[in-house]
C-alpha cells in the first residue's frame, strides 16, 4: 500500500516478454483484472473512511472480511507477477535449494509436489509454497478467497489456478500451465524472499 491506498505492482518485463508461455493478450487481460481488484479495494476503503458503510461508527464485520479476502488476492497476484521472468533462473540457489532437499528429498520432488497440489485445486484457488519463521517450508493449495494475513508463513511461490490465469491459453490442461509457470520462475528472487528466523511479513 502507498499513502493508505492499494497500488498495482509494476511489471519488470514487457507484456510480450514471456512469449507463447504467457501471451501478451492473456497477460494484459489478467493484469487488468488485478487492476479492477485494486480499484474495488480502494473504493471500499474510501466509502469506509467517509462513513458511508459504517453502522453506529463501526465497520461491519462482513465488510472487514470482504476487504481482507480481496486484499489477499491482491497480495498473491502481486507476488505472481514478480515470480515470472523472461530470464528465468532455473537453478534454485543454495539457501532455498538446500532447504527443499532437506525437507522433500530434492528440489525436483518439492516442485513436483507443488505442481500436484496446484492441479488438484478444486475449481479455483492458488498453489502456494511458503515458509515458517524457523525455515520450515510449507506447500499447499487454497480455495477461492483466503485470508493470507492469518497464514503463519511468508509465501515464496504462488501459482494462480483461477481460470482467468490460464484457460485461454491452456484450456483445461492445468498440468501444462503449471509446468510452464515453473519453467519461467525467477528462482533467485524466490530465494531472496527466504529468510529463516526472521519475522514473517
Amino acid at each position: 500500500m502507498k499513502n493508505g491506498r492499494f497500488t498495482m505492482p509494476q511489471l519488470h518485463y514487457a507484456p510480450d516478454a514471456l512469449g507463447d508461455v504467457y501471451p501478451q493478450d492473456i497477460l494484459l487481460d489478467h493484469y487488468r483484472l488485478h487492476s479492477d481488484i485494486v480499484t474495488m479495494l480502494n473504493h471500499m476503503i474510501d466509502r469506509v473512511r467517509e462513513g458511508d458503510w459504517c453502522i453506529n461508527g463501526r465497520v461491519p464485520r462482513a465488510l472487514v472480511r470482504t476487504l481482507v479476502l480481496w486484499a489477499g488476492e491482491h497480495g498473491l497476484h502481486s507476488l505472481f507477477w514478480r515470480l515470472m521472468s523472461p530470464q528465468a533462473s532455473l537453478t534454485v540457489p543454495n539457501n532455498l535449494g538446500e532447504a527443499m532437499e532437506k525437507q522433500y528429498g530434492s528440489v525436483g520432488l518439492a516442485t513436483r509436489l507443488f505442481a500436484s497440489l496446484c492441479t488438484s485445486v478444486s475449481n479455483r484457488g492458488w498453489g502456494v509454497m511458503g515458509y515458517q519463521p524457523d525455515g520450515k517450508l510449507v506447500i499447499f493449495h487454497t480455495g477461492e478467497l483466503v485470508n493470507i494475513q492469518a497464514w503463519p508463513i511468508r509465501p515464496l511461490l504462488a501459482c494462480d489456478m483461477w481460470e482467468h490465469a490460464y484457460h485461454k491459453r491452456y484450456g483445461a490442461d492445468r498440468t501444462t500451465w503449471v509446468e510452464q509457470f515453473l519453467r519461467n520462475i525467477d528462482w533467485k528472487y524466490v530465494a531472496q524472499r527466504y529468510h529463516p528466523s526472521l519475522q514473517v511479513l
